[in-house]
């Protein structure tokens, strides 16, 4: 996975870009860095989509996992949902796995404000290497030329993130298309993209008979139960002994509303060319050539309006609710709740207007809506032009809001 220059670092940081298990697949990078004598600590990204208590404790940019960690979904009624994170710890430690430190970084405080503090943690940590870990492909998409993505907030801010350190950085990616969001000719496109830019610094492989990968698969059979996931599973099945192209079905989940899960399967190719194939990316030259999708940022709605203006992707907040005190603005700070009633372009058509119907619920204030879908919004709302979107009311209190809300949004787009 590594060369042998990678023997000048002591202490390395390595953060799963992504959401999910990207935390776990940050300590089997952390294994293979410890064959050369290299201290670790492993952190990865928190969804913007839930909200997360430490012993109690609000999240805050960077949490240490010590201790108990709740996780709920960022709705109107408070529902626990399962984080593999607060148990990693102690199944790294059963499997023998020397990590010294985890942590949780929030992106819904800006990336400038995160950059700042792992910044700061890498001064008093004394980092010399900090290594970004994606597994499937998804932090390299290019925008709109890459239609099927599912969850790019995480990995597109930690990206803006790492690329801003002043510490030396890497980006490790493996396992390129196992996480069911990139198609075959995007696969290829983008390797030989970033191969003519010379932004691979090199290839490797790894395989499954490697100690690492075996000690691997103790910690992931543990993990699944806990959150099974698919890129792991898939990404170790790829190392197994074959004869062809991994072939599988990718479920979608979306939402009509927090917690009340749906489906949708597509068909999923993974070619066999790059099955064990690691690459080590510059990440700064990966950013400079990435500035449509990673980008600084305030809030997760500024984030959220810019990607949404791109291509109508599902993300990790579609559905979801945003509070003002802490990621959108009113005069009034009355913690008013804007929900984000944006059904992705994968959706069918007549599935579309089914979860914009069932969106519209009395505990919201407002809601924010793709312009692309006024014509599946209730006729009695009041609402307000934001360009690509409309900011919506069912309270006649709150239209003077409205337009306000919506020069928020315009703002984001313009800028």
């Amino acid at each position: 996975m590594f060369k042998d220059d990678i023997k000048r670092f002591k202490n390395a940081l390595i953060i799963g870009t992504g959401g999910g298990n990207d935390i776990v697949s940050a300590t089997l990078v952390a294994s293979y860095l410890h064959k050369y004598g290299i201290k670790t600590d492993v952190a990865g990204i928190l969804s913007p989509g839930a909200v997360h208590f430490y012993n109690g404790k609000p999240e805050q940019t960077i949490n240490q996992i010590n201790g108990e960690v709740t996780r709920y979904i960022n709705s109107s009624r408070k529902e626990e949902i399962r984080l593999v994170d607060s148990s990693l710890p102690k199944i790294i430690k059963e499997a023998g796995i020397n990590i010294d430190n985890f942590y949780n970084f929030s992106i819904r405080y800006g990336t400038e404000k995160l950059t700042q503090e792992v910044s700061k943690l890498a001064k008093n940590k004394g980092y010399d290497l900090i290594v970004g870990v994606d597994v499937g492909g998804d932090i390299l998409a290019r925008g709109e030329k890459d239609t099927t993505l599912l969850s790019p907030i995480m990995d597109f801010s930690t990206l803006q993130v790492i690329s801003n350190l002043n510490i030396e950085t890497i980006l490790i990616e493996f396992g390129l298309g196992t996480d069911g969001e990139l198609r075959p000719i995007g696969m290829n496109e983008i390797i030989n993209e970033l191969t003519e830019k010379k932004i691979i610094n090199y290839e490797s492989n790894i395989y499954s008979k490697d100690a690492e990968i075996e000690k691997f698969k103790q910690v992931y059979n543990k993990v699944k139960i806990i959150r099974p996931g698919n890129t792991i599973s898939r990404t170790l099945r790829s190392l197994e002994p074959g004869s062809g192209n991994l072939l599988d079905k990718h479920k979608i989940t979306f939402y009509t509303e927090p917690g009340e899960k749906n489906f949708i399967e597509v068909p999923i190719i993974i070619p066999k060319k790059y099955f064990g194939k690691v690459y080590s990316i510059d990440p700064k030259k990966l950013a400079m050539n990435r500035k449509k999708t990673v980008f600084s940022f305030e809030n997760i709605l500024e984030q959220f309006v810019k990607l949404k203006r791109i291509y109508n992707w599902h993300t990790e907040m579609d559905m979801y609710y945003l509070w003002d005190d802490l990621n959108w603005t009113t005069n009034q700070q009355k913690n008013y709740s804007l929900k984000l009633l944006t059904p992705c372009s994968l959706m069918p058509e007549p599935v579309r207007a089914n979860i914009i119907s069932k969106g519209f619920d009395e505990n919201a204030d407002f809601f924010l809506t793709l312009k692309m879908d006024s014509e599946l919004l209730p006729k009695n709302l009041r609402k307000a032009d934001a360009l690509n979107f409309d900011v919506s009311t069912n309270n006649p209190e709150l239209r003077d809001l409205i337009k306000e809300i919506a020069e928020q949004v315009i703002s984001y787009q313009n800028n």
